[in-house]
């Protein structure tokens, strides 16, 4: 069966997801080296401090705030390094992206129907530093990150104060270590490196989104509106997958069978999500002389909305424990009984519904 110009779109979006997930890849592992080098490096600070259990309790807990202010410091000069460089490897993701996007239309089409080529390196650069995921810019995010870190140092310092630690055990607990038994114990700032990977991540699928949509929305005249693209696996949350196949016009309505509001990915931390262009077909782009377009886009090139692998099928090919995994034991026990439908799995905002909110509309 020969697939329409807007399947065949489709396609190629997640293809692009893909390689630009490969870039998310790398710079989590760049972060999560940072964190673990910030751990030596605030233990290190430590092992130079004037603290020291042979000090009266004053002059301890002097040392400690004293060391508390030179962390905070380490920990906002690296994280800042760091997103100076990441920011720059968002902005050339940007511009890929943007004219990737475009070049991949008029390849598919055989035509230059994307006038508009892809956003320039300016545009780039101020949508990685000045652009929202979630309402926040990158440097917030970073911003919001340090103080996590610096809270967490500052808490334990603190505490091993008051519980009168020494500088060896301070250090041990800071940069991880592993017990008698062979257990591992990680370093007290190791549970942000998380947090951080998932802000890199998050950043990275974000601005190369925005920087597609920029280009798309340049093009109005070629496309007439956007669709969500869900990667469909055990990872993909309800509300993702539920949106999977939406399609809105440029004024945020529905262009497909569906009741979610227009929102752009990502939708939470670690999405995975793209909204791939929905192109005009021919006849409403005035070609009327159908013998002059490239004979393989001739008819495919329709305007239609592709139907995706609905979410509701591809759950019903998992097995029990994997659809449990995806809804919850309680909302799968419901699905599975037949007091729930995937329909009820969503609040009129087009938000997943929690199992109280569920539980709260039904006669039990």
């Amino acid at each position: 069966m020969v697939k329409t110009v807007n399947e065949r779109v489709v396609e190629e979006t997640l293809k692009q997801a893909l390689k630009i997930s490969r870039v998310a890849a790398k710079e989590r592992g760049k972060i999560a080296k940072l964190i673990k080098t910030l751990s030596k490096k605030i233990a290190a600070r430590l092992i130079e401090s004037d603290y020291s259990l042979s000090l009266p309790s004053g002059k301890r807990k002097k040392a400690i705030e004293k060391y508390l202010k030179e962390c905070q410091s380490e920990i906002a000069g690296e994280l800042s390094e760091y997103r100076e460089e990441f920011q720059e490897t968002l902005s050339g993701l940007a511009v890929f992206a943007s004219a990737d996007a475009a070049q991949t239309i008029n390849a598919i089409v055989k035509i230059e129907l994307m006038p508009t080529a892809g956003i320039s390196k300016a545009q780039a650069k101020t949508l990685a530093s000045e652009g929202w995921i979630g309402g926040k810019t990158v440097g917030e995010m970073f911003s919001r990150l340090g103080d996590k870190v610096a809270d967490k140092v500052k808490e334990f310092a603190r505490k091993s104060y008051a519980e009168g630690k020494t500088v060896q055990q301070m250090t041990r607990e800071l940069t991880g270590y592993k017990d008698r038994n062979g257990v591992p114990h990680p370093g007290i700032i190791e549970a942000t490196r998380k947090t951080a990977e998932g802000i890199v991540r998050t950043s990275v699928l974000g601005i190369s989104n925005a920087a597609r949509m920029e280009t798309y929305r340049d093009n109005a005249s070629v496309i007439k509106g956007v669709q969500w693209v869900a990667t469909l696996d055990l990872r993909t949350c309800v509300d993702c997958a539920m949106r999977d196949g939406a399609a809105w016009d440029w004024d945020g309505n529905p262009i497909s069978a569906h009741n979610f509001l227009y929102e752009e990915p990502p939708l939470h931390v670690n999405c995975r999500c793209v909204y791939a262009p929905v192109l005009r077909s021919f006849k409403d782009l005035g070609f009327d002389d159908f013998d002059e377009m490239p004979e393989s886009t001739r008819a495919s090139m329709d305007g239609q909305v592709p139907e995706s692998l609905k979410f509701s099928e591809w759950f019903e090919s998992l097995d029990a424990d994997e659809q449990t995994e995806i809804l919850g034991k309680g909302r799968y026990e419901l699905y599975r009984d037949g007091k729930i439908t995937f329909g009820d799995l969503i609040d009129q905002n087009g938000r997943a519904m929690t199992l109280k909110e569920l539980y709260e509309t039904l006669d039990l």
